[in-house]
């Protein structure tokens, strides 16, 4: 039947995704699932370092080095000044929208207490 065909071709394409993640280096994997954390230490910090990440995500230099070019690259961290921690081009306000808008969701002002917001509705 179709369904079954469907079924078939869904079922080659999900091993083959998995065939081809395997040879991804696993290096490569864990730290693209450290980015977000990553951006979140900065973020909070308002300040940037190799250290900062190894010492808040206990990484070891190598791959907190590349989280640092790859926070660069993305914007989200200014370049590298010497001794100097990198600047955080970005604010909390404007991480939380972009993960908001990343989850599909729509961003909440966290800047009026939830009180204000029931009395408000209760107004109208």
């Amino acid at each position: 039947s179709k369904m079954m065909s469907a079924i078939k071709i869904a079922a080659k394409i999900h091993v083959t995704i998995e065939m081809s993640f395997a040879f991804f280096p696993v290096t490569l994997q864990i730290t693209y699932e450290m980015i977000p954390k990553a951006i979140e230490v900065v973020v909070d910090a308002q300040m940037a370092s190799t250290t900062l990440l190894q010492r808040k995500l206990k990484l070891g230099y190598a791959r907190a080095a590349r989280i640092i070019d790859n926070l660069e690259e993305r914007g989200i961290i200014g370049p590298y000044e010497g001794a100097k921690p990198r600047k955080v081009l970005i604010s909390k306000q404007q991480w939380y929208e972009m993960n908001a808008l990343a989850q599909g969701g729509a961003t909440h002002d966290y800047s009026e207490s939830d009180t204000d917001a029931v009395v408000n509705d209760a107004e109208e």
